[in-house]
């Protein structure tokens, strides 16, 4: 049973968010939900600030525990799942839209091409991108003209195939 350490529990959070958000944050935390903010917008007010290195994996003993009872919370599978990747050639313009839920600078036109993206790669998720795009006539996205694409790397829930 985790301890009570406010450090400890605003690492857990933090990493809980850092894998697990959707869109920038955890749809499934009510106060996220209430607030219509990020965990680590909240954490931020408290003068939290994540250490360089913190991962689910630098946590302290109690840290990982705490996190662990947060993802049974919150409903997420085990935190010891493994994951399976991807990569996907998609539009360079979708990018920050598919990685941080940004869709400011998008039009209606633009959206439909995010639809068929977040389709497309369902139920997975996008976790980063190629950092170097280049132009294509073709993309994963069947009937998308074209354009500069970057590779996309998406995880998907199960075992390496």
């Amino acid at each position: 049973m985790p301890t009570f350490d406010r450090f400890d529990i605003c690492e857990a959070y933090a990493c809980l968010e850092w894998d697990w958000n959707s869109g920038g944050w955890v749809r499934e935390r009510p106060s996220n939900a209430r607030r219509r903010e990020a965990t680590s917008v909240q954490l931020s007010r408290l003068g939290f600030k994540p250490r360089p290195n913190l991962s689910t994996e630098t946590l302290t003993e109690n840290g990982r525990e705490i996190y662990d009872a947060l993802c049974e919370r919150y409903g997420f599978k085990e935190p010891n799942r493994k994951w399976r990747t991807e990569t996907v050639t998609l539009p360079a313009y979708l990018a920050s839209a598919l990685i941080n839920g940004d869709v400011s600078g998008l039009e209606d036109d633009d959206m439909k091409w995010l639809k068929a993206a977040e389709d497309y790669v369902a139920p997975g998720r996008i976790v980063s991108c190629d950092g170097e795009s280049y132009f294509s006539h073709t993309c994963d996205l069947w009937g998308h003209p074209a354009c500069d694409v970057l590779e996309y790397t998406v995880m998907y829930d199960g075992e390496e195939s």
